[in-house]
């Protein structure tokens, strides 16, 4: 009976639409998901965390694990990916000055500079090497000789020197925190709250749109054109053969 009735249902109302999952993801492309947090705490799929998550309070390792890689974002992925391998003694040099993973300082460095070298790690400004300060939030910080010298001080400003848990559980909220929590009081083009960009952008939790554009002015409209720290973090592990 619940066959025939299920056929029924087909026949009036068509196919329930299936629920995108990592295997829309070339195989190459995944890599394997903890059981413990494939199923969200508050139950439901995918498709119901995006629709009726909660970005004010966001399940991070939730967020970090069930993410799809927006189809069109693959090969940017994996050139970010092949970057970090290219750059890596760089990263080490502030890790060992700091004891802050190289992987975490290159996801700031690629989202507060684009992953230029001539500019401050804390906010992107040109300040690297000409004596001036920083000039955006955090402001007056410098004069920096070197981008290594900046990425030490943006770093402990922050306190992550003091850091000795850098599991994903007490880490991802502090990728979130680094950019501010600004978005979890706005309302998005949607007409409602939706997750941060700076850790959802380029994938199956955010749609590219509704950014800050500046400090603290934020355009609903806005076009996100960055990938979110959570998918590159992602890309590393799928690409650059990260181990966490």
């Amino acid at each position: 009976m619940k066959w025939l009735f299920r056929k029924i249902k087909e026949f009036f109302f068509g196919k329930k639409p299936s629920v995108p999952t990592q295997n829309d993801v070339p195989v190459d492309d995944q890599i394997d998901v903890p059981d413990h947090v494939t199923t969200p705490t508050t139950g439901g799929n995918v498709v119901d965390r995006i629709n009726n998550g909660n970005p004010k309070n966001p399940d991070h390792t939730f967020l970090f694990w069930n993410l799809e890689f927006d189809e069109d974002k693959i090969s940017t992925i994996k050139w970010y990916a092949n970057q970090y391998t290219k750059n890596l003694e760089r990263y080490s040099f502030v890790t060992a000055r700091t004891g802050v993973p190289e992987w975490f300082i290159y996801l700031l460095h690629l989202r507060e500079s684009s992953l230029r070298f001539d500019r401050a790690l804390h906010n992107g400004d040109d300040v690297i090497g000409n004596g001036r300060l920083t000039y955006r939030v955090p402001t007056d910080r410098g004069p920096f000789s070197s981008w290594e010298e900046s990425a030490i001080d943006a770093l402990k400003l922050k306190k992550y020197h003091k850091i000795t848990d850098w599991s994903l559980s007490n880490i991802l909220p502090k990728l979130e925190a680094w950019n501010g929590l600004g978005y979890r009081y706005k309302i998005g083009d949607k007409g409602k709250v939706e997750y941060s960009p700076f850790i959802v952008a380029g994938s199956s939790f955010h749609d590219e749109t509704s950014k800050y554009v500046r400090d603290h002015v934020y355009d609903a409209h806005a076009e996100e054109k960055q990938l979110g720290t959570f998918v590159v973090l992602r890309g590393l592990m799928a690409f650059a053969d990260l181990k966490l």
